[in-house]
Parts: C-alpha cells; structure tokens; sequence
C-alpha cells in the first residue's frame, strides 16, 4: 500500500524551554495568518478597555487584580493560537505579565517570518514555470 507524507509540508517546531518542551507552528494552515491577526486584536481590545476603565491609581489590590486578569486573558489567547499547554511550556507555572508577553513575541515573530520566507522560496521553486516546462 502506498502512502503519503507531509511532515515536510507542516511547518516550525520550536523550543521553548531548558527542559526540551517545544511548540509546533504550521505553516500549511493557512488560518493560520488570520488567527494570529485575530489573537492581536482581542488584546489590543481588552487594553483599551483597561485603559478605558480609569481604575483609581491608589486602589494596587485593585490593578494588581486588573493584571492578573489581564495576563489570564492573553495566556488564553495564545493557547488558542499556537495550542493547548503552550503557556504552561513557555511561562511554567505563573500568570504572564506584560514583559514576559511581549518578549515571547519579539522572539517568536522573527521565526515564523524567517520560516515563511524559506516556505515561500520552496513554493516558487518547487512550482516555478520552468520546472513545468512552461516559457
């Protein structure tokens, strides 16, 4: 019987810890993009209504309440993203601030980018007019 492979089609597989945990990004699913746009702007939503919120500076309980909350929230956001567990692989056991957050992204994002530039290339050459025989 014949069969198929697509291990090459799939896409990154990233190490995210000192313990050999890594995440998995395909690059074939094209909702992909779409999600990763989508998850971008349900945070940026939910800070401006934080900012909108206008909590008082002096309540700390109060706004250390708000950035849990807040941390809780993207953490969701980025399971959906990339997959069940992935926070739990990248943070360990805590809730993500902000500076944690955004340092994941300043790292994942050049990823992805260089990957979908390599997979591009492949696509173009792999299905380029003169492979076909077409001039």
């Amino acid at each position: 019987m014949e069969k198929i492979n697509l291990v090459s089609a799939s896409g990154i597989k990233i190490e995210v810890n000192d313990k050999g945990d890594y995440i998995t990004i395909n690059l074939a699913d094209r909702t992909f993009p779409k999600r990763f746009a989508n998850a971008f702007d349900n945070i940026k939503k939910r800070y401006a209504e934080i900012n909108q919120a206008k909590l008082p500076e002096t309540d700390a309980l109060a706004l250390l309440d708000v950035e849990i909350e807040t941390g809780r929230f993207i953490a969701e956001e980025i399971d959906r993203l990339i997959g069940a567990g992935t926070c739990q692989k990248v943070f360990g056991d805590i809730v993500p601030d902000m500076y944690a957050i955004t340092e994941f992204f300043e790292q994942l994002v050049p990823i992805i980018q260089k990957c979908g530039r390599e997979r591009n290339a492949q696509i173009r050459s792999k299905y380029s007019a003169g492979r076909r025989g077409n001039r």
